[in-house]
């Protein structure tokens, strides 16, 4: 097929130019159904007919099979880029079959540049073979023929890797479609036990059979069931109980243990408040979206002991469009939240609380408990800069589980920022397991859930972990504001801001954090106020520095420029051994603030120098020097060698003086 624009075609025309044969006639016209007339211009005649002749032989073969799935390099023509490969299944048609397969595409990094996927209607006569072949119509057996045509998959391995996971997602798709009416009529069943049941539960028994109704309302995709023994404290499967995903058919090609996991997750929740949950597995769904599967629990007790009834899926996207006020289980946590807070129908926070709610994906408010929700509501609004980034924690969410919740600015809510911070808690908080759950809406935040069953004994520090996310994350300019403002507040800290958020070039901005540059703010404006030259030392601390915490450093803050012919004899006459020197200029291209000389020091053996007991005695005999009421001398290196102050090497330079002149 080429990319060129051809003749205008009808269906009828394109068909009636293939080989009389009944069959083929009857699947082109019926594959051709499916597309729209812009992509029947895409063929030529003869392209078509060589294209629509292979897809007919494979469907014909395929269905003989019970269906089939290729994997091939498709032939250089017009229109095929690079090594461009191509996916044809025929298999009968199933709910996710088409986006379960994009989403894998996805994962594996390939670009799709062609997919086709028609559904026909297939009979067959008395011998099985094929009869008719027409365009799909309810209640008949429907066949889907999809073809892909992608880019991006060029090593054997990563093919190899490619069509196991094909057929994982394929047999996936085709158990949950096989099973679906089974899962049915054992979810049905349950609601009469439900009804019945006298187990304490945290919601009326009738909100859990309004859910089991709202689920099956296009609500919920139901991919499988399995039944465990509530009993076993190893959680053992029910035998034969399994379907759907749970089924020993998918089991033998699931690469995740979904069953072991399961029976895990169930065993971490036996000491759960009610009998009845509706929560989420670490297992990533095989079929529709790659996310963790959620998890439908019942534990029925019964004569022989206690069955626990485990239905697995993903919540539907139009179950996001119902309001939460209206949705089973949901509204109850709502209620508890106005009724707790004594919010008035109306007010700002009864609002603010359902615009909360709204923006916390719906999967999250279903396994939440109430009181849990309740923390989330209460945090979110003691928020009182949306420009900052907070820190709350709530711990024995469920059994050894710790809420880690990270409020961040929406305009740091980025996909770097959050990598950065799921990097940087995972590797300092100690856990078995770690779940990250987003938040975009009013409120963007990052719900973080660490199992810490084996970690009891830690407990998070809210204020340090801000502190180290903000540097994180944080641009420097809004941290330098910070610092700034801390120290500051009101207009003051405004003005200083305004004036010097622009007098810092970049690689000042990389050395120095801002809290150290408002050191630097300070002395520079003793510069501007009192004219005069200015000297600070500290010792010397950069991340992946050879000499940080082994040298000091000593920053000379000026009006002008010091050239280092000037400076250097002084330095030298001190004793003090340079490293390197730094030189950086602070103002607008406009304006000219001042200059900051940093030089990193030691003692004249390259050790460091003890800042606490000398910074004055050196700091202060730098000022005398450059205001001219003491010499630059040899002798000055007394202050570091015997630690003797400016007046007492003056003392010591007059006897030397006087000896020199005695002869």
């Amino acid at each position: 097929m080429s990319n060129h624009q051809t003749a205008t075609h009808s269906i009828e025309t394109l068909v009636q130019a293939l080989p009389e044969d009944a069959l083929l006639r009857e699947f082109a016209y019926s594959y051709l159904q499916a597309h729209s007339t812009k992509v029947l211009q895409t063929y030529s005649t003869d392209e078509f007919g060589r294209f629509i002749k292979d897809r007919y032989a494979f469907f014909s073969e395929s269905l003989q099979q019970g269906g089939n799935t290729r994997l091939f390099t498709v032939d250089p023509s017009a229109d095929s880029v690079g090594n461009q490969r191509a996916l044809e299944f025929v298999v009968p048609d199933a709910m996710y079959l088409v986006m379960t397969f994009s989403e894998l595409f996805k994962e594996f990094g390939c670009r799709i540049t062609k997919m086709l996927h028609p559904i026909m209607t297939v009979a067959f006569d008395s011998d099985c073979r094929i009869a008719s072949i027409t365009p799909p119509r309810p209640d008949t057996f429907l066949v889907s023929a999809v073809y892909i045509e992608f880019e991006g998959v060029n090593e054997d391995a990563m093919t190899d890797g490619l069509l196991t996971r094909i057929h994982q997602h394929m047999t996936a798709v085709q158990q949950s479609k096989t099973n679906q009416s089974q899962i049915f009529a054992q979810l049905n069943q349950l609601k009469a036990v439900i009804a019945a049941t006298t187990a304490v539960l945290s919601e009326p028994k009738e909100e859990w059979i309004n859910l089991v109704d709202w689920l099956q309302k296009e609500n919920f995709s139901f991919y499988g069931y399995i039944a465990l023994n509530g009993t076993d404290q190893n959680q053992s499967v029910i035998p034969n109980s399994g379907i759907g995903i749970l089924s020993e058919t998918y089991l033998a090609v699931d690469s995740q243990k979904i069953v072991d996991v399961l029976k895990a997750h169930s065993f971490r929740m036996r000491y759960s408040k009610t009998p009845f949950l509706f929560d989420s597995i670490p297992v990533i769904s095989p079929i529709q979206r790659f996310e963790n599967l959620m998890r439908l629990s019942f534990k029925i007790t019964t004569a022989t002991g206690v069955i626990e009834h485990n239905f697995v899926g993903l919540l539907r996207r139009s179950s996001l469009l119902a309001k939460n006020l209206e949705t089973p289980i949901i509204h109850l946590k709502m209620n508890y939240i106005f009724e707790s807070k004594n919010m008035l129908p109306g007010s700002y926070d009864y609002n603010e609380v359902i615009r909360i709610f709204t923006s916390i994906p719906k999967f999250e408010l279903f396994r939440s408990s109430a009181e849990d929700l309740l923390f989330v509501v209460e945090s979110v609004l003691s928020i009182t800069n949306p420009s900052d980034v907070y820190c709350f924690h709530r711990e024995s969410v469920g059994v050894g589980r710790t809420l880690l919740m990270i409020a961040v600015p929406h305009h740091l809510f980025t996909r770097a920022n959050i990598d950065i911070i799921k990097s940087h808690l995972e590797a300092h908080i100690p856990h078995a397991q770690s779940e990250l759950v987003e938040v975009n809406g009013d409120h963007t935040r990052l719900h973080f859930y660490f199992e810490q069953l084996n970690f009891s004994d830690w407990h998070p520090n809210e204020a340090q972990i801000q502190s180290e996310l903000r540097e994180l994350i944080k641009p420097w300019e809004e941290r330098l504001k910070d610092a700034i403002q801390a120290q500051f507040p009101g207009q003051a800290g405004q003005k200083l801001y305004a004036h010097y958020i622009n007098a810092f070039p970049t690689h000042h901005r990389v050395r120095r954090s801002p809290q150290d540059t408002v050191r630097d703010i300070l002395f520079l404006e003793k510069v501007a106020h009192e004219n005069s030259i200015q000297f600070d030392l500290f010792t010397f601390k950069t991340e992946n520095s050879s000499l940080t915490g082994k040298a000091s450093n000593l920053s000379i803050y000026n009006r002008e420029k010091i050239d280092l012919i000037n400076i250097m004899p002084i330095l030298q006459n001190i004793g003090v051994y340079v490293f390197d020197e730094l030189t950086t200029r602070i103002g607008t291209p406009q304006t000219l603030y001042g200059y900051i000389h940093s030089f990193r020091l030691g003692n004249g053996d390259k050790t460091k120098i003890d800042e606490k007991r000398l910074k004055s005695t050196l700091t202060t005999l730098l000022t005398e020097i450059f205001e001219g009421r003491t010499e630059n001398d040899p002798l000055n290196a007394l202050a570091l060698s015997a630690e003797l102050d400016w007046r007492a090497i003056n003392l010591f330079q007059t006897y030397r003086n006087l000896y020199l002149q005695l002869g």
